[in-house]
């Protein structure tokens, strides 16, 4: 025990010198235990291309974002070992957002004062606290870790297929340095069991929702919406606004096409409780008549607790030279879906809909596979099927039911609280061409290549709309992607463009960059300089959503 309080000491001290120690750190020893220590001081310096229309200034600067993260691995013993990922994140008060009430910047201390939460990341467990979990390891073949963690089940350029563990973390997506930080951690008890008889390995999770609400699923930027109030948006919210059919509920004789049937969504899915301050037009029966609505009220349910435990496993085999396995994982869709619920009316006020923001449960069986071709290169497949995946629908007055006036019986859905589930099915196939393109002017360095197909398929989408857009969901859409990288001057200087494209939308991105690690420090230090370039036909759909948001970012980084 006194052994064991040592080496906690050690590790103590070492966080805290952490800042001033340039040079690296070599592996602590008490005796049998070990404790190593490692970490980074990352900035993200950004400004967009041109100046936002949402914003009330003419500052462009996107992102000035600072992290300072520390790993530690203690191993106990053989069996035993304590790992933990602590991280603190500072971003000052951004004038871009000034106007907008909704934001999560804290600003001005008045808003600190009425609860608004900061973008700095150094007040709350769930941020400071990355990943801390315990390993235990009682034989070569069978592990078990307990605690907060990432799991990772698939990898692509810019999107994600198989990886469903996490939900994402999209309120800075455009700004972070790589995926690994989009992840939102998670409690779970994590089996691992090697089976050498079928060179197969077997994985389980058990994710019981133990972390407040809005870190169980994701946390999206928000912002005011610009129709109703005028207000100014946040940095990386989609553009121009949220929108949501509630379901059109015409009065007789009114043209549907006079019904605007859509109201706009401030802070969607953020507060407990919100009532939508913005203009709304749906006629609902009441008292043998129709009238307007009055604004809804929108509750917002998050998953939460023991009852909506995520849990799954995962396969790995090795045979003939295929590397594939097979996947589960019962989990809430990240994305919320918003469902009608009843009229509400109250003595001498006038009536209106109550409306929930919430995260239905769905089930995902995946499949992958990687495969080392006869010629160079490697194939990669990704693919994953959801038999009840929840979406909102248009379609939800019952087609056989008559618009009579008076209003003299129930009015009767053919789904009234918007929600349907349906099939879903999202693919990747890639290809990797490693060390293989070598030329007489540049002997040094390959060129890599990596090519991705990816596909998403709702078989049955003509009456699905998108959760917080008027756009219907895409029956199919394919997306292609294309990375070329290299270094220079023997991977002191560092090349890769990447260009995506997706029939959704029309609308893509390209993504130059150029990353300067100097000999000195032993290439501790890196910069990379990145430009951001998003495209798409309308702002709707696919990427064409962040269309207006191009960008460029430098980012520097040291490593201890």
């Amino acid at each position: 025990m006194k052994k064991a309080a040592l080496c906690l000491v050690c590790l103590c001290f070492t966080m805290l010198a952490v800042p001033l120690i340039g040079s690296a750190f070599e592996t602590y020893k008490c005796n049998d235990q070990e404790v190593t220590v490692w970490g980074f001081l990352r900035n993200n310096l950004g400004v967009f291309e041109r100046t936002q229309e949402f914003t009330n200034s003419g500052n462009q600067l996107a992102t000035a974002r600072t992290w300072f993260r520390t790993y530690v691995d203690w191993k106990i013993s053989e069996q035993f070992k304590f790992y933990t990922a602590v991280q603190f994140i500072y971003e000052p008060w951004y004038k871009v957002e000034e106007g907008n009430p909704q934001s999560e910047n804290g600003g001005p201390q008045q808003h600190r004062k009425a609860g608004w939460k900061t973008y700095s990341e150094f007040d709350d467990i769930n941020d400071v606290l990355r990943e801390v979990y315990f390993e235990w390891k009682p034989n070569k073949k069978n592990t078990l870790k307990i605690g907060r963690q990432i799991a990772i089940w698939g990898e692509a350029l810019t999107d994600r297929i198989g990886d469903v563990i996490h939900p994402n973390d999209s309120r800075f997506s455009f700004a972070f340095a790589n995926l690994e930080d989009t992840r939102i951690p998670q409690y779970m008890i994590r089996g691992f069991h090697d089976i050498d008889a079928l060179s197969s390995s077997f994985e389980w999770i058990i994710n019981p929702l133990i972390l407040e609400g809005q870190y169980n699923v994701n946390r999206t930027g928000q912002y005011a919406n610009q129709e109703a109030d005028g207000g100014a948006e946040q940095r990386f919210a989609i553009h121009p606004e949220d929108r949501f059919y509630p379901g059109r509920t015409m009065a007789p004789g009114i043209p549907l096409s006079s019904m605007p049937g859509r109201f706009g969504f401030s802070d969607l899915g953020s507060l407990a409780s919100w009532p939508i301050a913005s203009s709304f037009y749906e006629y609902i029966p009441f008292g043998g008549f129709w009238i307007p609505s009055e604004l809804p009220y929108v509750h917002t349910t998050y998953p939460d607790g023991l009852r909506d435990t995520r849990f799954g496993a995962r396969t790995s085999t090795l045979l003939g030279g295929y590397q594939f396995g097979f996947s589960y994982w019962h989990t809430q869709a990240y994305d919320p879906v918003v469902s009608r619920g009843g009229i509400v009316a109250y003595a001498g006020t006038t009536p209106y809909r109550e409306y929930e923001v919430s995260y239905p449960t769905m089930d995902i069986i995946g499949f992958y596979m990687n495969k080392q071709l006869p010629w160079p290169g490697v194939i990669r497949a990704e693919a994953v099927y959801s038999p009840n995946k929840p979406y909102n629908t248009f379609n939800i007055i019952d087609p056989r039911m008559s618009l009579a006036i008076p209003f003299t019986n129930p009015f009767t859905f053919s789904n009234e609280s918007a929600i349907v589930r349906r099939d879903w099915v999202k693919y990747m196939i890639a290809y990797d061409l490693n060390s293989f393109f070598y030329f007489d002017w540049h002997k040094t360095a390959p060129f890599d290549i990596t090519l991705e197909h990816v596909g998403e398929w709702v078989p049955n989408s003509s009456d699905l709309q998108n959760v917080i857009y008027s756009t219907k969901v895409a029956n199919y859409s394919a997306g292609f992607n294309l990375r070329l990288s290299t270094n220079w001057f023997y991977n002191r200087l560092s090349t890769e463009v990447v260009f995506g494209y997706n029939t959704y939308g029309n609308s893509g991105l390209v993504m130059p960059a150029v990353k300067w690690m100097p000999g000195w420090q032993n290439q501790k230090f890196s910069a990379e300089l990145k430009y951001i370039g998003l495209y798409g036909d309308n702002d709707y759909e696919g990427l064409g959503m962040f269309r207006k948001k191009d960008m460029i970012i430098l980012t520097t980084q040291f490593n201890f």
